[in-house]
């Protein structure tokens, strides 16, 4: 696979995906962006998560992970958000490699 090939995929971290289309609301939107509660408790668990995956070292904290886990997440879905940050954050240095130009809409 060329960085070329790479360069023509979205750059997932940047994709400005309309609320609409994934059921949430602008304002829900928002508030996952920002880190604020949304109302839902087991996605205020997964954006507490990704963003600790992301913003720590190291291994992530027992209570953490539990804390994932008892919201409804499995033990298969916790790898998964894993593997979603390391395909995310690959293709996102593909894409600084190749200056690839950002063309969707943002969030409103």
């Amino acid at each position: 696979m060329s960085f070329r090939f790479i360069a023509t995929l979205p750059p997932l971290t940047k994709l400005r995906v309309q609320p609409q289309m994934v059921g949430l609301t602008p304002e829900t939107m928002r508030k996952i962006r920002a880190g604020d509660p949304t109302g839902d408790a087991k996605r205020d668990a997964l954006v507490r998560f990704v963003r600790t995956l992301i913003k720590t070292s190291g291994t992530i904290d027992a209570a953490e992970v539990n804390r994932v886990r008892n919201a409804g997440y499995t033990e298969r879905q916790i790898l998964e958000i894993a593997l979603a940050i390391a395909v995310i954050t690959f293709t996102n240095l593909a894409n600084r490699i190749n200056d690839t130009v950002i063309d969707f809409p943002a969030v409103e």
